[in-house]
Order: structure tokens, then C-alpha cells, then sequence
């Protein structure tokens, strides 16, 4: 996903386009919340903003009926997902490539982190909304829970370490955050997950794969 996402922003570059609006295929978001986003950029177009991000809404948790608001209200955040996102492509220029050692999972926050870094501002539009799916939807213990495949588990553990371990000295508490993080990994895996016994033989395929720097696609 970063690599398809470092083409578009070479493509739009060349073809100097201000904003690159970025979609996945698990989301929906329709072409009347595009257009108000659009609207609002350009009425409110602030140099300091890296992203203007969608509100979110995932399909495994329960929602009540969305009320559509023609205003729009902004507010700044620490990180969105890059689907549905307008980002800045002069922000993309100050911030660099995405990197591609994640290949899927933590892309998007490891690209929010770097913009924060460069001092740029991600800001969500409520009252645009977007419709993600998060893995398949099951029910466990009377709730409903977003359960992944075990390469997916792969990803979210080993690129979880790699962001952590990059950014260290950033991070005071790195150490504490991979540690924590990684237990509660390992026990909603064993709460929630099915076929248990197989995805945490991948979580530790993330383990070993991280320490010898094995990144990007994942080769079993």
C-alpha cells in the first residue's frame, strides 16, 4: 500500500495537483461527502493543515442513525487513516516518501506522526463521513468484534514493533509502549480470535521477521 500510494503522489505532483484524495477498497465514502470536503478545503484552504480527514465510521461496531449536518465542523487530531483523506501534497513534499518497510498497517499513522513532526496539522471534518470495514465482523461474548486474518495479525505486530523501534528516540517510553501493546495483542488474540493457535504462530513470524529487519511483504 505505501508504494501505491508514493506512485499516486509522484503522479500528482507531475501534474501539479495541490491535494491527493486517497481511497481503499474496504471503505465508502460517496461522492456528495467528496464534494462538500472539497468545498471546505478550498473555503478554509490553511497552509499549516498536512491532511483534512473524514469522520469515520466502522461497520463492526453498532451505530445509531447518522443525522447529515450541511456545516461542517473541524477538528484538529493526532492521526487518521489515509483513506478518504485530501492530503496536502506540499506537506507530502516537506515530509518525504511513506515508508515502505510497513507495506500494509501503521502506514497511515506513521505518515500522521511525520507530518507532526514537520510541524504540519491533520484536521477532521465532522459531517463528512466515512465508511470503513475493519475485518470480518463476529460476535464474541454478546459484542461484535473485527476479527483478521493471521497475515494481517503478522502485519499490526511486527510493524507496531518497527514504528516504535524508528521513532525511539522520540519515544522516552518505547520500550514500556511495545511491551504493553504487544500483551494485548497476544491476549485478545486468545479472548476473541478464532483458529488462535495458528495466529500466534504469525505473531511470532512478526517477532523474528522485525529483529532480523525482514520488512515490507510478508514472505512465509
Amino acid at each position: 500500500m505505501s508504494k501505491a500510494y508514493n506512485l499516486l503522489v509522484t503522479m500528482a505532483l507531475e501534474k501539479k495537483m495541490d491535494f491527493l484524495c486517497i481511497l481503499d477498497q474496504d471503505s465508502m465514502f460517496s461522492s456528495n461527502d467528496i464534494k462538500k470536503s472539497k468545498e471546505y478545503i478550498i473555503e478554509n484552504f490553511n497552509k499549516e493543515i498536512g491532511m483534512y480527514v473524514p469522520e469515520i465510521i466502522y461497520s463492526h461496531k453498532e451505530q445509531p442513525f447518522i443525522q447529515r449536518n450541511e456545516i461542517i465542523v473541524s477538528e484538529e487530531c493526532e492521526w487518521a487513516i489515509s483513506s478518504g483523506s485530501f492530503m496536502s501534497l506540499k506537506a507530502c513534499k516537506a515530509v518525504g516518501k511513506f515508508d515502505e518497510n510497513y507495506f500494509i498497517d501503521r502506514v497511515d499513522y506513521d505518515y500522521c506522526y511525520e507530518l507532526r513532526k514537520k510541524h504540519y496539522k491533520i484536521l477532521m471534518l465532522r459531517g463528512v463521513y466515512l465508511y470503513q470495514n475493519l475485518g470480518t465482523e463476529r460476535k464474541v461474548l454478546g459484542k461484535t468484534y473485527s476479527e483478521h486474518s493471521a497475515v494481517r495479525h503478522y502485519y499490526m505486530f511486527r510493524n507496531r514493533l518497527y514504528f516504535y523501534w524508528k521513532n525511539r528516540e522520540r519515544e522516552s517510553l518505547w520500550v514500556v509502549k511495545i511491551t504493553a501493546k504487544s500483551i494485548r495483542h497476544i491476549v485478545d488474540v486468545l479472548l476473541y480470535e478464532s483458529d488462535k493457535i495458528n495466529k500466534l504462530i504469525y505473531l511470532k513470524k512478526g517477532l523474528q521477521d522485525f529483529c532480523q529487519r525482514k520488512m515490507g511483504k510478508f514472505q512465509a
